[in-house]
């Protein structure tokens, strides 16, 4: 929350007021059923593809960011070659998300 002050000089008077960019947090599992067992790098994105985090997840932790309305993508891989399908997020109205990492068949 930010608080701004003005004076009021010439008429003589103090007021305030707030501006508040609303935000919810979102609250995410990795998790693998296939025998991924490596640490995974999480990468998180707008819809644009513009990467905003990027942060390391075990298997089968959780994750939570705070991000303002808008359009997100999550994607999760690590180095064994799994990865999950990329999530397409919209804020504020998913509030949970879980990603399941697959081993790649190649």
């Amino acid at each position: 929350m930010n608080v701004y002050m003005y004076a009021g000089l010439a008429l003589g008077f103090l007021f305030t007021f707030q501006t508040q960019a609303s935000s919810q947090v979102l609250v995410g599992k990795i998790q693998s059923d296939q025998g991924c067992v490596q640490p995974s790098q999480l990468f998180v994105s707008t819809d644009k593809k513009d990467l905003l985090y990027q942060v390391e997840v075990p298997i089968n932790g959780s994750f939570s960011f705070n991000l303002k309305p808008g359009d997100y993508q999550f994607h999760a891989a690590n180095e064994e070659g799994c990865a999950s399908i990329t999530a397409k997020v919209k804020i504020p109205e998913e509030k949970r998300i879980t990603l399941n990492l697959i081993r790649n068949q190649e």
